[in-house]
């Protein structure tokens, strides 16, 4: 079994890896963390369902036995949608009231260093995967990625990769629902970015001072130039 098969696996059905996945786990440091943090999502979102549903709910919705099966195999995406709705107050004022694009880049770069201190060699399989679950196409090589996941923008889902520069570890911030208009360069502290529009979209590039992010910048525009973002 591969990394990609293993997280499919996971993702389908995390309560109960197979014998082939367990033994993939035990020999894979990285499939083994991201195991984890699958294990500690399904915490939470074990504890969001547990929320009480009013008597008579389903059947006012007019759902089946068969239904009733396919939402709890379906839970990951009924609890994102609960997860939304819950904070659909906090979206609006977003909305009406967005902090800059900028602040916004610079901040998920400082508050995950995490990500940056990770030497993962993510496969090409698995990022073009991670893209298309926003609705972009990988159309080109980024070089070397140590990390590769989703996470949550202003105004929606997009993907954080951390590259391999010449001076340290370079942010991608991959934002489909964030046009940015124009190109523009942020920085604060230790971090010095810019921020290219890219189709109806933007890609946030931030990394140390000295890096040379007009470079990656070309790359970035030829890898996601044609594609959605």
């Amino acid at each position: 079994m591969d990394c990609l098969e293993f997280r499919r696996r996971l993702r389908d059905d995390p309560t109960a890896p197979d014998a082939d996945a367990l033994s993939h786990k035990r020999e894979c440091a990285r499939c083994a963390a991201f195991a984890g943090e699958i294990a500690a999502l399904e915490k939470r979102l074990g504890r969001a369902l547990r929320l009480p549903v009013p008597d008579g709910l389903a059947e006012r919705l007019g759902l089946d036995h068969s239904l009733r099966r396919a939402w709890r195999r379906r839970r990951y995406a009924i609890a994102a949608s609960l997860a939304v709705l819950a904070l659909g107050g906090a979206l609006a004022l977003g909305v009406l009231w967005p902090r800059p694009l900028d602040l916004v880049a610079i901040e998920h770069v400082e508050n995950e260093p995490y990500h940056l201190v990770k030497r993962l060699d993510v496969p090409v399989a698995e990022l073009r995967e991670i893209m298309q679950t926003i609705g972009v196409t990988l159309r080109g090589d980024l070089g070397e990625v140590h990390y590769a996941g989703l996470c949550k923008m202003r105004r929606g889902l997009g993907a954080h990769l951390v590259l391999a520069g010449d001076h340290g570890p370079v942010t991608l911030l991959v934002m489909p629902e964030e046009a940015a208009g124009s190109s523009r360069s942020v920085s604060r502290g230790p971090w010095r970015g810019v921020i290219l529009p890219v189709g109806a979209g933007s890609v946030a590039i931030v990394g140390p001072p000295n890096e040379p992010l007009e470079a990656i910048g070309e790359r970035v525009g030829a890898v996601f130039g044609a594609g959605r973002v």
